[in-house]
């Protein structure tokens, strides 16, 4: 008998402790429901302050880039020319914004999310890739007013919706494709695209303002011509695209097209405190997992002795198109594919192995200087826009801008010399650490003497300058 009350009495206490839940369990439980009612409070009260009457900001031209349109051809040097690459085929300036879809690799066929029961399965086209991401109906937001009612009134059905799904998605195709803030921005705007239609702009930006915030992000709104138009902060200068002040922080507007109203009307509070601005820098490649395209320019080949080529992702070149246009320093910082750089720099060894420095540097010089047609960036894309340095191999032609970036690449990461630019008005070249011989052009960065390289002085050697910027004021800055 006194077994059995034993066991009966095990059994009851072991259903009351199952039933009872340990007071770690209960501390989470109730943190949670802390955090739920924190969160919720939060975003009405945010609700809330959109709905007040928004003030209005004067709007500023887009800065003027640091260098005008570059000259229409390029200077050859005494010496007798090179025959000039054939021009790039026209069927690839530039790409179309939107690509069609590319069959992805074996190993990213199996990287898109299951279905979760209720939401939207949203396929986004991406570059050339098509993630899907979950969205829940709440979140699409109908006839989206431009002004602070309607823009109050979709934060607060978004900030109803289940929105965690979608924000978990989105950082995680964030860190697969490796994007940069950039990157984070464009998969918000591609979405927002593939959820609203184009007759309902409003939505559009409202909803990436939403996925921005909630992302970490600093972002306004802002009223302009009967439209939503998105704000955004930056760490670096972006130029030729129109901005406002508020306080004493620069927010460059996105919206559905380019307005030439001279005022808007937006709000003075940011939804977080911790929100972070934007950044252009470019740390990693991105990845868009698209085919890549090969190009083998024809003298890098008949110069290098090989056969040498290198493998672009196409994905990843018309994500490049419409990079805001910044700072010279930001192309020269941006990380490089990996495929390109094995191809380029291992080559580039090979050809220079048991060559002194100055032999290696005008060996290095003249591949730029001939292994790419001419063309300027207003012939190209009708605008100011500089390249990376995969584009200089996509598309075969380049200019100043473009080749004293190759070219300072390669030397750095090839002779391990430092470099340094000269930059004027309409043109830029470069300076290596070389020991000047005599008759050099050079100028001065960090206490040192740089030898003047310019690979669009074509067929020029080592130390030797265009005559025409002699005399003139550069900036001069390091990489």
């Amino acid at each position: 008998m006194k077994t059995r009350v034993s066991v009966l009495f095990m059994l009851i206490w072991g259903v009351a402790g199952a039933q009872t839940a340990s007071p770690y369990e209960q501390f989470r439980q109730q943190r949670i429901s802390e955090m739920n009612d924190f969160r919720e409070k939060t975003d009405a009260e945010f609700a809330s302050f959109l709905k007040q009457r928004w003030e209005e900001y004067r709007v500023y031209k887009g800065l003027e880039p640091p260098i005008r349109p570059v000259p229409a051809t390029p200077t050859y040097a005494d010496e007798p020319p090179v025959s000039v690459p054939s021009p790039v085929p026209e069927d690839v300036l530039p790409l179309p914004e939107s690509l069609p879809a590319v069959p992805p690799r074996p190993e990213t066929e199996t990287g898109q999310p299951a279905a979760i029961p209720g939401f939207l399965s949203v396929t986004v086209d991406f570059f050339g890739s098509r993630p899907v991401v979950p969205v829940d109906a709440g979140m699409v937001v109908k006839n989206v007013t431009p002004d602070e009612g309607g823009t109050a009134r979709a934060w607060a059905a978004m900030s109803a919706a289940r929105y965690g799904e979608t924000i978990d998605a989105l950082k995680d195709l964030s860190a697969r494709n490796r994007l940069n803030d950039w990157g984070n921005y464009m998969l918000v705007k591609k979405l927002s695209e593939a959820i609203y239609t184009d007759s309902e702009v409003n939505g559009r930006i409202a909803a990436q303002f939403f996925m921005l915030c909630r992302m970490g992000y600093r972002a306004k709104v802002c009223a302009s011509d009967g439209e939503l138009a998105l704000m955004l902060p930056f760490k670096e200068t972006i130029y030729s695209r129109t901005y406002t002040r508020v306080g004493n922080e620069d927010y460059f507007i996105f919206g559905d097209r380019e307005r030439p109203a001279a005022t808007l009307k937006t709000f003075n509070r940011d939804f977080s405190p911790s929100g972070k601005p934007f950044s252009l820098a470019m740390e990693r490649v991105p990845e868009f997992h698209t085919e890549p395209v090969v190009r083998a320019p024809a003298y890098w080949v008949s110069t290098l002795g090989e056969e040498f080529s290198v493998r672009v992702e196409i994905g990843l070149i018309a994500f490049m198109l419409y990079y805001p246009l910044s700072d010279l320093q930001l192309y020269h910082r941006a990380a490089v594919s990996k495929d390109l750089s094995e191809a380029v720099l291992d080559a580039v060894r090979r050809k220079t192995a048991g060559m002194a420095q100055r032999e290696a540097v005008a060996a290095i010089l003249s591949l730029v200087q001939n292994g790419f047609a001419y063309r300027t960036d207003a012939d190209a894309f009708g605008r100011n826009k500089p390249l990376f340095i995969e584009e200089s191999f996509y598309y075969g032609a380049n200019n100043c801008k473009d080749r004293v970036l190759l070219f300072s690449w390669i030397v750095r990461n090839v002779l391990g010399l430092d470099v340094a630019m000269a930059q004027y008005s309409d043109h830029i070249a470069c300076g290596v650490d070389l020991t000047p011989a005599p008759g050099d052009d050079t100028f001065p960065c960090k206490g040192r003497r740089y030898v003047v390289c310019d690979p669009t002085y074509i067929n020029a050697g080592v130390g030797k300058g265009m005559p025409q910027y002699k005399g003139f004021r550069a900036e001069i800055w390091g990489v």
